[in-house]
């Protein structure tokens, strides 16, 4: 099972718990990055550390909470600020072709989830951070240590998932990351839509949010233009290619495969339900190609070993995660409750 940390208070007092609870766990995984992920871009340190401090600013404009957090995971962690701008930012200063993840909604049960397909060795290094707002406002969410959210659910009964893509364009809007946790501290789907318009340019990444109530919202974002996706079936699901005809982006390896293959079991479900969903996560079908995908060495990123490192079901009415950890089989599904 994953860690659980919990964290409470105001934004300040967020990030020291953050800090000092995950202290060790940070530093391991800013040393990976910066020694075996980073290494792969075209940037050197110098580069990374400029990049990681001019998000500073971009995410100051669209939520400056959220830098008051981070530079108190950085103070609980005793590590400078700008490694955790960076952590937060990965998906931006990588900007790389990674295929992983498959995301999909059922807005009839409120069931909503994915794989979360990375490198093998953050796995072992990824948490559950549970976070409770002086106003009562609560949040869980799946995500790697020193960053503010990944996957995860609202006592709002809002969920979101992250698909990676791939645009050629230059990436230097708000973080997805710092957005994914701003979209679980909202209350209602307008207000998603809403802080999307705010913060939907310089980015290129695929969220998929849905509600308790059957409200789905599918949004592709291509460097600085953001797509609504409107799906005509009874779920909705995505990998990582764009699905709009008017986003210019790369289909990644195993991309068409992994869609057509969910789409394929869904088709042929009697029901949209928790046991469907999870019958789609699991399905390991494919090989290298799975939806539920064994770990294996990925040439873009120097032959590191990337497979499904979670399987995460969020039954959002009942305001509840369903986790495993790993690829395959090989655990149990743990549930987490807000």
């Amino acid at each position: 099972m994953f860690p659980i940390i919990d964290v409470r208070g105001d934004a300040w007092q967020r990030g020291l718990t953050h800090g000092q609870l995950l202290r060790a766990r940070i530093h391991e995984t800013f040393e990976f990055y910066q020694s075996h992920v980073f290494t792969l871009s075209s940037l050197d340190d110098g580069d990374i550390r400029s990049r990681a401090e001019g998000y500073r600013d971009i995410i100051a404009g669209f939520h400056e909470e959220h830098v008051v957090e981070i530079e108190g995971i950085a103070r609980g962690a005793g590590i400078e600020p700008w490694k955790i701008f960076a952590l937060n930012a990965r998906t931006e200063i990588l900007n790389t072709q990674i295929a992983e993840c498959t995301s999909l909604y059922f807005p009839e049960s409120g069931m909503q989830g994915q794989t979360w397909d990375w490198i093998r060795e953050l796995e072992d290094l990824a948490v559950l951070l549970r976070c409770e707002y002086p106003d009562g406002r609560k949040c869980l969410t799946l995500t790697e240590p020193g960053m503010l959210a990944k996957v995860g659910l609202n006592n709002s009964g809002i969920g979101v998932c992250l698909n990676f893509l791939s645009s050629p364009q230059p990436l230097e809007g708000v973080p997805v990351h710092a957005l994914l946790r701003r979209i679980l501290e909202a209350t209602t789907i307008s207000e998603v839509k809403e802080l999307v318009s705010q913060a939907g340019r310089g980015k290129t990444s695929h969220i998929l949010v849905g509600d308790a109530q059957g409200n789905g919202l599918s949004v592709e974002f291509c460097g600085e233009d953001w797509h609504v996706v409107e799906h005509q079936s009874e779920y909705m699901v995505h990998t990582n290619h764009y699905l709009v005809e008017q986003a210019e982006g790369v289909v990644l390896p195993t991309s068409m495969e992994r869609l057509e293959r969910t789409r394929q079991i869904l088709d042929a479900s009697g029901s949209l339900d928790r046991d469907a969903m999870q019958c789609v996560l699991l399905d390991e079908k494919g090989g290298d190609n799975a939806i539920q995908c064994r770990y294996h060495p990925e040439a873009s990123l120097g032959d590191l070993e990337i497979g499904s490192c979670a399987t995460i079901l969020m039954d959002l009415p009942a305001r509840q995660m369903l986790i495993k950890k790993g690829p395959t089989g090989q655990f149990t599904f743990s549930t987490v409750s807000l």
